[in-house]
């Protein structure tokens, strides 16, 4: 099918760098017609290309089509930049959130990261390996940085050095009831609310946590405004299963709250021993 390529150097000599073209297909020797147009013959696929300093995304599904220019964020998932939009169990939707939605495994590598304000949402039993991956929401993202739901159980492998913040009032990582995630690696993790919230654990107003385990890391989680480091948020007292097997574990709970435990909390909530 018919790719095309528009906006270039009309007569001008194209070269196609960074792409995920079929091994076959040949790239030298195309030049851009009168109106700077190029059309390259591709099979059905998803594919993505530079030429110059642009980037280029295109879906081939059964007839020509056009290619679109798109920024790299840096930030890949199993190889593929989030920018593509979807990949096999995933998609980046419109609120700049990384979803993973099908079971499975995923590397996620932020190394050669651009944006930080892209946050993570897990609703499936998934294996994930982070790996140098930054997170900094602020308070207009209204969401955590990296998020369980749907009673996901996530296994988070960390690798290299990765940093969340989640947007004001939400959680560095969210494990709500029902969901259930295992930290290990040999990674770090600098993971803090962005206010009323844990670091790791609990919303700001949830009675409880899902299971939060951790074996391996070097982790830091920071609960401010009366979240605990790891545990519940400011509203209520009450948390979860909690275990820590390995890794080394710095959780700072502020306003009253624990380290790794209690949020806050308040009179009319009382904790489940």
């Amino acid at each position: 099918w018919g790719v095309t390529v528009t906006n270039l150097t009309a007569f001008a000599e194209v070269t196609i760098s960074d792409a995920n073209l079929p091994e076959y297909y040949d790239t030298t020797g195309i030049v851009a017609n009168s109106d700077g147009v190029v059309c390259l013959w591709l099979p059905d696929g998803r594919y993505y290309f530079a030429i110059g300093e642009n980037y280029y995304l295109v879906v081939v599904d059964g007839g020509n089509t056009t290619a679109s220019t798109f920024t790299p964020t840096g930030l890949t998932v199993n190889g593929d930049d989030v920018a593509f939009l979807f990949g096999d169990g995933w998609n980046f939707d419109s609120s700049d959130t990384l979803c993973i939605t099908n079971a499975g495994s995923y590397v996620i590598d932020g190394t050669d990261q651009t944006r930080t304000n892209i946050a993570i949402q897990v609703s499936a039993n998934a294996d994930i390996t982070i790996t140098n991956v930054t997170i900094g929401l602020d308070i207009r993202d209204d969401k955590p940085a990296f998020a369980l739901t749907n009673s996901a159980e996530v296994a988070l492998v960390l690798q290299g050095t990765n940093q969340f913040k989640g947007a004001s009032t939400y959680a560095g990582v969210y494990v709500p009831e029902g969901t259930a995630i295992d930290i290990s690696g040999d990674g770090s993790l600098v993971t803090m609310s962005g206010g009323r919230s844990a670091g790791i654990g609990a919303g700001w107003d949830d009675s409880t946590t899902g299971a939060i385990s951790i074996s391996g890391g070097n982790i830091t989680a920071v609960g401010l405004s009366g979240g605990a480091g790891i545990g519940g948020g400011y509203k209520y007292s009450g948390f979860g299963s909690i275990s820590i097997s390995g890794g080394v574990v710095t959780a700072t709970g502020t306003s009253g709250a624990a380290g790794i435990g209690c949020g806050d909390g308040d009179d009319s909530y009382t904790p489940t021993p």
